[in-house]
């Protein structure tokens, strides 16, 4: 938030306040981009960077007034200001960029270039953002006293130097894993929590395992056990129809996840008809929505295909075929919602694929990965997620022998 009084108003770009940190850079601009002029801010969000913008009538600014312009984000939604009214809002669920350690420039790109041409006073940055009331009532001067301390205040009485006298505490690293047996069983292996800790040792990470046995994206077999009512089996009674997904979602905000990794879709493998896909894909594309509330980064992964297992799992070519159709709608939604989509494609172990074989070295039946399917997983996910190199990984993880390309 900040009080401006602009001299020109021209359609060269003209910083309030910019802090270069690559993708994670901030600002808050006045200019014209195309053909709208307005206010502008940027952000880094979900791990891209991202520009939004509002039109605004300039001649409203060159009155010779002050003029209180704001910038806020609550997790899901961008919203810009001006003299407590909003002027425009973007949906944008994700976690804020947080990364870097840039000057902040006051008035200027840098201290070089978009310069602010007028008077800025009583800019502040805060940990959290406000809604529209709240806007409404900083801008006319009604609830200063009792907002919260700003992380950063340009009073400008006297002196440039930022007087914020509250620093809040570091938001904690919590990757939460949020799916069914693929997710619930990596608590037994632990491989993936060792290699981001190897990693970052510096930082204090912690992980919360939220993966249930046989569990789908309507968090069903969660009432199996918790329910007053059910003592009998693990479908929840009648009239208690969604019980297993509030469950879910009161889990995650116990959590409160930073990151979270998601691991459901191998129910699709059963959606033999045309309408168990589609209610599916809404049922996951619903929880996705649940997740964005949570303002956490949101990593999607694809299920594993399922493999021959002797006479225990026979041709599971269909169903691998509708495990691909599943795959590709999380793969896409991942693009369409802005978050990481990780395949986990037939040869993401390393082996190769092994569908056309009895058996499948990585996995204990034919579905349910093993130790060393664990670790092949972990593996990926690390590569993946750029947490590690192929040799840093060799040291810590890897353990067994490999035996392609000529490597032993």
């Amino acid at each position: 938030v900040a009080w401006i009084k602009p001299d020109q108003v021209g359609d060269g770009w003209q910083c309030i306040y910019r802090k270069e940190d690559g993708d994670d850079r901030r600002f808050l601009a006045i200019g014209k981009d195309g053909a709208s002029w307005g206010l502008w801010c940027g952000f880094g969000i979900a791990g891209k960077y991202v520009e939004f913008g509002a039109p605004y009538d300039r001649e409203k600014l060159k009155d010779g007034k002050w003029h209180h312009v704001a910038v806020s984000f609550d997790g899901t939604h961008l919203r810009l200001f001006v003299d407590g009214r909003k002027i425009g809002e973007q949906k944008r669920p994700g976690a804020l960029g947080s990364n870097g350690t840039a000057r902040a420039y006051i008035g200027s790109y840098s201290g070089r270039e978009e310069h602010f041409e007028g008077a800025v006073d009583e800019l502040a940055v805060y940990a959290h953002g406000f809604g529209e009331e709240v806007i409404a009532a900083i801008a006319s001067g009604d609830i200063e006293e009792l907002l919260p301390n700003p992380v950063a205040h340009w009073m400008f009485d006297g002196t440039i130097e930022n007087e914020a006298t509250f620093m809040p505490e570091a938001a904690p690293n919590r990757v939460v894993l949020l799916g069914g047996t693929l997710i619930s069983r990596m608590d037994k292996y632990g491989y993936f929590e060792t290699a981001v800790t190897t990693r970052w040792p510096q930082h204090d990470i912690s992980f919360r395992n939220l993966g249930w046995p046989a569990d789908d994206v309507l968090g069903t077999a969660r009432s199996e056990f918790g329910s007053a009512h059910n003592t009998r089996s693990w479908q929840p009674p009648k009239g208690q129809h969604g019980y297993g997904f509030e469950k879910l979602k009161a889990q995650l905000a116990e959590a409160q996840p930073s990151a979270l990794i998601v691991g459901y879709g191998a129910e699709a493998a059963y959606a033999d008809t045309e309408e168990k896909m589609k209610t599916f894909e809404a049922s996951y594309r619903a929880l996705i929505g649940e997740l964005e509330k949570t303002g956490a980064t949101i990593i999607l992964m694809t299920p594993i295909h399922q493999y021959r297992h002797g006479k225990v799992i026979d041709d599971p070519s269909e169903r691998n075929k509708r495990l691909d159709q599943a795959a590709k709608f999380i793969l896409a939604l991942a693009k369409e919602r802005g978050h990481q989509g990780i395949h986990l494609k037939p040869s993401f172990l390393i082996g190769g694929d092994f569908t056309a074989r009895e058996s499948n070295p990585f996995l204990e039946n034919g579905v349910h990965l093993n130790d060393r399917g664990y670790r092949g997983l972990a593996r990926y996910l690390a590569l993946e997620l750029g947490v590690q190199s192929p040799s840093d990984w060799m040291r810590v993880i890897w353990k067994f022998p490999m035996h392609r390309a000529g490597r032993g």
